[in-house]
Parts: structure tokens; sequence; C-alpha cells
């Protein structure tokens, strides 16, 4: 009746989360693979028919507003380890600004009623050790560019269609 569980049939496998049934030939790999990102630069995520555009601006400017954009607004500064993109791994943790506090991805995976399948090529951006974006989630208080007035910023904007 609740959780989820995963069932492997000849030639099948059944998985459920939540209220959601998911039927697939076999298993699949990872897709999103860990990608060092170029700024300015867009990068496909793979199953999820959306591409993450990055642009560097020198201040904080307005947000898109669209039904098919999500623009998020981060303060850089002088990062020293590169920009990747990759996706969920198993206790990875940041402090999604405007919250109380330092939340795992799956706290939050949960509480947004994620499928488990979904959650393993779900799109965040790092340096180094530290996330700085998470989809749906936003940036990091760390890294907010909501309190910053001067500095380099990057937008990451999520563009769904893939275009």
């Amino acid at each position: 009746k609740s959780g989820g569980g995963k069932c492997k049939l000849p030639g099948l496998v059944a998985q459920r989360s939540f209220e959601w049934i998911r039927l697939e030939a076999g298993s699949r790999p990872r897709q999103l693979e860990e990608t060092l990102l170029a700024v300015p630069g867009s990068f496909p995520v793979p199953g999820d028919n959306i591409v993450i555009r990055l642009e560097l601006t020198p201040r904080k400017s307005s947000s898109d507003a669209c039904g098919t954009l999500k623009a998020t607004e981060l303060y850089v500064g002088d990062l020293a380890s590169p920009l990747v993109l990759r996706g969920w791994c198993p206790g990875d943790h940041y402090w999604p600004e405007g919250d109380l506090r330092d939340r795992t991805l799956k706290e939050l995976f949960q509480s947004a009623r994620i499928p488990s399948w979904r959650r393993r090529d779900w799109p965040m951006i790092t340096s180094g050790t530290k996330i700085l974006w998470v989809r749906q989630f936003g940036a990091a208080k760390e890294f907010s560019a909501s309190a910053r007035r001067k500095g380099r910023i990057l937008r990451v904007i999520e563009i769904a269609g893939g275009k």
C-alpha cells in the first residue's frame, strides 16, 4: 500500500515510487554523467528534454517569466574550482535559499514527491564539493544572488523542450 519497490520480470522491470508505477524493458544505466561547464554555454539534460543554459552577468538582473523558462541567479564571485553539471548521488545535501536548514536531496525529493527513477538524472551544478544549484530546488543559500549587488552573477536558465 505504501513505499516503493522493484520487481524484475522476464524482459521487464516494474518499479513503484509514491503513487506511480513504471514499467521498463530492462534497466537503463545512469544517463547524466559529470560534465564540465563552460560559461556561457548550453547543456542538454538526457532523458528530461531540457537544456540548462548558463550566462555570466556583471550584476543582478531581472529573472525571465515564461512558462517554459526558469531562471536562477547565483553569486559565483571567484570560485577556484570548475563548474560541473552532474546528477544526484546518495548523501548529497545543501542549504536551499529560503529554507531554514541544510537538507539532503533525498529529503527534498520525498517532500516534492519526485519518483525514485527520476532522481538519478536530477541535474545540479557543483563547484568542488559544494552544490550551487539544484533543479526545482534552486540556488544554495551560500551562493544566492538575491542579497548581492556587485560581483559576477551566473544565470542558470532551464529551458523546457530542449531548444
